[in-house]
């Protein structure tokens, strides 16, 4: 569960630099929080959100394909598939910008596990930007 989230999070990352010209936000570090349902604790992941963070997040992501994009000022909102080997992940994502160091994120998916009947799921990330520099505990940027 968590590496789909973290998946879909920096699908979303890079969905964002589709038809624009980098991110539109405040660029560093990023903590994003994520409710998600039957969980008791919140999901806290750090990301780097810059322009080349969200370009290499595009060009590398060869599990989730990213359709209906449509960025404004306000927000972004795209369709996601994901194929992975236990099963399948689709779904809507709506992001909203909340000024230059805010964001909220929402996504209603559909999973597919192991041949089990699909599930929905919805999750909702408050994205907050923490610093102008990346660090080694941003997701997206960890050595592996």
């Amino acid at each position: 569960m968590v590496r789909i989230l973290r998946t879909g999070a920096l699908a979303l990352a890079g969905a964002l630099c589709m038809g624009q010209q980098g991110f539109p936000l405040r660029p560093g570090d990023w903590e994003g929080t994520t409710a998600v349902q039957g969980m008791k604790e919140p999901m806290v992941i750090h990301l780097c959100i810059n322009d080349a963070e969200w370009y290499k997040a595009l060009a590398q992501n060869r599990v989730c394909k990213m359709d209906q994009l449509a960025v404004n000022s306000k927000g972004a909102s795209y369709g996601m598939s994901c194929d992975m080997k236990i099963g399948q992940m689709k779904g809507t994502i709506d992001l909203k910008f909340d000024g230059m160091e805010h964001m909220t994120g929402t996504a209603a998916m559909t999973m597919t596990m192991n041949a089990r009947a699909p599930m929905a799921i919805t999750t909702v990330t408050d994205y907050r930007w923490k610093s102008s520099q990346c660090n080694a505990s941003d997701v997206n940027t960890r050595k592996k």
